[in-house]
């Protein structure tokens, strides 16, 4: 596998996923897919996508709680779940389920929020260090490869702007989408400069099932 120290220096959820590329493999399930967005990114590497999310959707394979999801025991070699977990009620649940269905030797990749605005997808509970994150899959019996911060001041801004004046959930004017997008791109440029200390915007988590 190649080195992941540059992890913490991306800016988003989107760039993280295709740095993780190579831990992606076999048949993979997408864990809360909405419109599965990244499918295209996992199908690179994947043998085969499927999407569960608790609401029914064009992009949507099966319709299932993550927390208790109508999938079989050992039944995919990698799980991706990407900034769903903070909308989850009971988290823990998510990723006993999540530790069930992978196969042996099985992956799961997952992201959180930490510094993000409150954003209802219907819900919004939780927020996640690096720690926490890291606990709940050792909880449940899944080796640590790797966890990160990532996104540091200029994400954790953009994330900001974005969801107090241009949120994703809303349809705002063009206007404020076209402004919203060169902002992005500015915040992007200068992340990189500032290594995420105290102050970052998401987790990853690359855990295995032995």
């Amino acid at each position: 596998m190649t080195s992941l120290a540059h992890l913490r220096m991306l800016y988003g959820t989107r760039e993280i996923l295709e740095a993780t590329l190579p831990y992606i493999r076999g048949d993979v399930l997408d864990f809360g897919c909405g419109n599965s967005k990244y499918k295209e990114i996992i199908l690179r590497n994947a043998k085969s996508y499927t999407g569960i999310d608790i609401e029914p959707g064009p992009f949507v394979d099966i319709v299932g709680d993550v927390t208790d999801p109508p999938i079989e025991d050992e039944s995919f070699d990698t799980i991706v779940s990407n900034q769903v977990i903070e909308h989850v009620r009971k988290p823990w649940k998510m990723i006993e389920h999540a530790a069930r269905i992978l196969r042996p030797g099985g992956t799961l990749i997952i992201t959180g929020s930490f510094l993000v605005p409150y954003h209802a997808h219907p819900h919004d509970y939780f927020r996640y260090t690096e720690q926490g994150m890291q606990s709940l899959c050792e909880d449940v019996g899944l080796t640590i490869v790797h966890c990160t911060r990532y996104g540091g001041v200029s994400a954790v801004l953009g994330e900001m702007l974005k969801f107090t004046w241009a949120s994703p959930y809303t349809k705002p004017p063009r206007y404020k989408r076209q402004m919203l997008s060169m902002i992005e791109k500015i915040m992007r440029r200068t992340n990189k400069l500032l290594k995420p200390k105290a102050v970052y915007a998401s987790v990853l988590c690359i855990a295995q099932k032995p």
